[in-house]
């Protein structure tokens, strides 16, 4: 079942690797929307897989939510405020419309953090984490791949080739992004956006050097260790430096605390100060990213109490800001939470991050706080917290498995 998950979990962070979602956009559906509906219907026969697998009855799977909301009753109550101030954020909307359809998906994260605690047991442990690498290891191929064969042959790169050929697969549902003015190659991934990319090998390099430290999977931890960290620097990405340096400073802060380390911790921080020499902000996009700061603020000043409405900051931000700009983002999740869902948005959402960061030190687990961690600061420069993986991955902080 381990890897059952791992699978599932690697669909939600690739999403747009599908054929499905190329046959099926030629229509007037747009493929985000598309790439939704097909994570969706996965999500749903995971469901009926661990049900058939693990022989369980949907009175097991009842029984087991209700004894997850019992057990975090607090972080439950927080998701419910968060819900119910993105409800009632409606009465402002920017567009109604959008904001119905992103509290339905407000939801089903939600929903994907309830199958994140129940389904993954203890037993699952080892195949889920060895799981877990092989994912950021097909994605670690995919990103040299594209940089290798741009820098040599000025093309979209042969492992993507190699799907287009078959039929699989468009070169656009990979999102590819060659350069940008003034930084390096960004070599892309199957996620959404560079900097997602690039925390999500933060998290992956910690949780590699937890496996080296525990003597387990040596040579596959090793391995995407020193490729997620090559990989990082590759991204130009200053939100990835930033999450692994906050990441390793908090996993080995608790190892330290906890009388777990000596001289490793020290060695396998040694190239932080390489990933703090990129953080600048003297450049096109950092300015950018402030600018869109500065406005969400803006927006929020305006709309106080309950913001624009959820979903709604591109919309508003193109027809009152920039009329130049085809598609905004807040490129802070705390950012669009003041602008989207004004004081009670951002107040219910920090509700809802203070109490999970509570409970996961519960764990005493320096890997899931350090993980933890690179989630709660990445997004203060990129807003990806509202995306599928990241709530899975939250429930399964809190599941029985053995991090």
């Amino acid at each position: 079942m381990g890897y059952i998950l791992s699978v599932f979990l690697f669909i939600l962070i690739s999403g747009r690797l599908s054929f499905i979602v190329d046959i099926l956009a030629e229509g007037e559906i747009s493929p985000r929307t598309l790439t939704k509906v097909l994570w969706i219907v996965v999500y749903l026969v995971l469901l009926a897989i661990y049900l058939i697998y693990c022989r369980k009855s949907l009175r097991t799977l009842f029984d087991a939510v209700v004894t997850a909301f019992i057990r975090y009753k607090v972080v439950f109550i927080s998701l419910g405020v968060f819900l119910l101030a993105s409800a009632i954020s409606l009465l402002t909307s920017y567009n109604l419309n959008e904001s119905i359809m992103g509290l339905g998906y407000y939801s089903i994260l939600i929903s994907l953090f309830l199958v994140g605690i129940v389904l993954p047991k203890k037993s699952d442990s080892d195949t889920f984490k060895k799981g877990l690498l092989f994912s950021a290891l097909i994605l670690i191929i995919v990103g040299l791949t594209q940089y290798v064969d741009y820098r040599m042959n000025q093309d979209l790169g042969w492992f993507i080739s190699v799907f287009d050929k078959g039929g699989f697969v468009s070169a656009s549902a990979f999102n590819i992004r060659t350069a940008d003015n003034g930084l390096f190659l960004r070599p892309s991934s199957l996620m959404i956006d560079t900097n997602v990319f690039a925390v999500f090998l933060a998290m992956i390099s910690v949780f590699s050097v937890d496996l080296i430290n525990k003597r387990k999977s040596m040579l596959l931890s090793t391995s995407v260790l020193i490729l997620s960290l090559a990989m990082i620097l590759l991204t130009a990405s200053r939100t990835g430096y930033l999450a692994l340096i906050v990441g390793f400073i908090v996993y080995y802060g608790h190892r330290f605390i906890m009388r777990k380390d000596g001289v490793k911790g020290r060695v396998y921080s040694s190239f932080l100060p390489l990933a703090l020499t990129r953080l600048t902000l003297a450049d096109f996009s950092a300015n950018e990213h402030i600018n869109y700061w500065i406005q969400s603020i803006k927006i929020f000043l305006k709309h106080p109490v309950l913001g624009i409405g959820i979903g709604n900051f591109p919309q508003y931000y193109r027809e009152n800001i920039d009329s130049r700009v085809q598609f905004a983002t807040p490129h802070s999740v705390y950012a669009k939470m003041l602008a989207e869902g004004g004081i009670i948005g951002i107040l219910s959402f920090g509700f809802v991050v203070i109490s999970l960061g509570l409970e996961l030190l519960k764990r005493k687990s320096p890997l899931i706080l350090g993980l933890f961690s690179i989630i709660v600061v990445g997004n203060i420069t990129y807003d990806f917290f509202m995306t599928p993986w990241v709530w899975f991955l939250l429930g399964a902080f809190l599941s029985d498995l053995d991090w």
